[in-house]
């Protein structure tokens, strides 16, 4: 009961506000990464991502590319490189193709039976940029760069097979949906807990304050609130709390000033009054009532030099 009353006002606080707020637009936004990730296909995403290796790939045989005396052209791939061309034949590979006569000049894997190399489905006259097409063996995705290299144009294509990318897609693509909603999930708890505690440092130094404002009383009106270590949103506030402090302050020290001269204004007629009645020749029971007269007026006058 008592936790329920708690979350009831809670949601009336600075930090339930702000929390509100901040998990609708958490909510919002895990959500939209969620709806991107189950509806993109994953397809689209292969052909995305196709260009950009290929591309890399293609820049990565440009650099390597040299021309000895004889004025052949060589291709100085890493030995890791060099090992997926020739065993991946079927799966990857990479030609220099003269631009002017169309005519290869090079080629990965060839020492490989022609027509069981991917390269022998890539026609030659294609247009630089990415490439995608369907040969019998599976669909090919690649890129034609178009190089200069000592006065000669050349054509640098690489090719790769999307089949180690199909199995790869069914086969990954279930695990990492899976574990992009875990992620989501964990991601939206992250991120309550994270305002949560952002939330509560912030409004502890706004109870600092109703602290300060709760210490000042009648007689110590000469307190302030403090600005130090406070939110800059807080602090207009304060300054006009301090203000209006100050200013009660000086109503205080001025009605105060008038209580004490009043008083001391009324002593002295007081004073005459009861000498002249002691002096007078009333009947005694008058006298007597008038002194208590006097004396009652002198009480309240004394009472005033004491508040003041």
């Amino acid at each position: 009961m008592k936790l329920f009353r708690y979350l009831w006002t809670f949601r009336y606080s600075l930090t339930g506000t702000l929390l509100f707020n901040f998990c609708i637009a958490g909510v919002l936004l895990f959500s939209s990464l969620m709806f991107a990730m189950l509806t993109f296909k994953s397809g689209d995403f292969a052909d995305l991502a196709a260009q950009e290796p290929s591309e890399g790939l293609a820049y990565d045989i440009m650099e390597v590319l040299s021309i000895n005396d004889e004025g052949e052209i060589w291709v100085n791939n890493p030995d890791i490189l060099s090992w997926a061309y020739d065993n991946l034949y079927s799966n990857l590979g990479f030609r220099i193709v003269d631009k002017n006569t169309n005519k290869i000049i090079k080629s990965s894997a060839s020492d490989a039976v022609e027509y069981q190399t991917l390269l022998y489905y890539l026609p030659v006259d294609l247009s630089p940029g990415a490439i995608r097409l369907d040969s019998k063996l599976g669909p090919i995705t690649g890129f034609r760069l178009q190089v200069k290299l000592q006065d000669r144009a050349l054509y640098i294509d690489v090719a790769r097979s999307d089949r180690l990318g199909e199995f790869a897609k069914e086969a990954v693509m279930p695990a990492i949906q899976a574990s992009f909603k875990v992620m989501i999930f964990a991601s939206v708890l992250l991120f309550i807990l994270v305002s949560l505690i952002s939330l509560k440092l912030t409004t502890t130094k706004i109870k600092r304050v109703s602290l300060d404002a709760n210490k000042i009383s009648p007689n110590q009106l000469d307190q302030r609130l403090s600005i130090d270590k406070i939110p800059n949103e807080i602090v207009p506030l304060a300054n006009a709390v301090n203000r209006a402090l100050a200013r009660v302050e000086a109503g205080f020290e001025e009605q105060k000033r008038f209580v004490a001269n009043a008083a001391h204004e009324l002593r002295t007629p007081l004073t005459i009054i009861r000498t002249r009645i002691e002096l007078s020749e009333l009947p005694d029971a008058l006298i007597t009532d008038l002194l208590q007269d006097v004396t009652y007026m002198s009480r309240s006058v004394e009472q005033l030099l004491d508040l003041s």
